[in-house]
């Protein structure tokens, strides 16, 4: 029998964790310089200064088909960026930046979540994962602050039970 969800070894491997995977996805983000990064909305996270990067579930989050035959589940997440909208030129450059890909891992989202060709797996949570497209940039209000954002979207790979 499957024991309870705190213990993954008695499933024979480890859990398809719809908490972790967005934890350890915002630990990669963390990496970019000067930027505010939160494992879904909380209350201050759009506070008028500088950029704030949301990880929140995708639509549809979690296609469950491959799981129940024993194989891969898509999960999907929304990189969600929000750049203070105070200089529009420098805003515009900033996001351009983090969407870029191949300009550095302290720059440039795409660099910090996939830095090579190689599986990110974010520590074994996942098989793979691929950022899949960006929005175009459009304003954005939060309270009474404005930015200008981008929503990247990423799907990822995941075995329910990995051997």
């Amino acid at each position: 029998t499957v024991g309870p969800l705190s213990a993954p070894d008695d499933c024979g491997g480890g859990l398809m964790d719809l908490a972790a995977i967005p934890a350890a996805l915002c630990e990669e983000l963390r990496t970019i310089d000067n930027v505010r990064v939160y494992d879904g909305y909380q209350d201050a996270v759009f506070t008028g200064t500088g950029i704030a990067v949301v990880v929140r579930p995708g639509d549809p989050w979690v296609d469950y088909l491959g799981a129940m035959s024993g194989g891969q589940s898509t999960l999907r997440y929304v990189i969600e960026i929000a750049v203070q909208r105070a200089n529009l030129r420098s805003a515009q450059t900033r996001l351009a930046e983090l969407v870029s890909a191949g300009i550095g891992n302290t720059r440039s989202i795409y660099d910090a979540v996939k830095p090579d060709d190689l599986p990110q797996t974010l520590g074994g949570l996942i098989d793979d994962l691929k950022l899949t497209q960006a929005s175009g940039m459009t304003d954005k209000q939060y309270g009474t602050f404005e930015y200008l954002g981008v929503d990247i979207d990423v799907e990822m790979q995941a075995t329910r039970l990995h051997a």
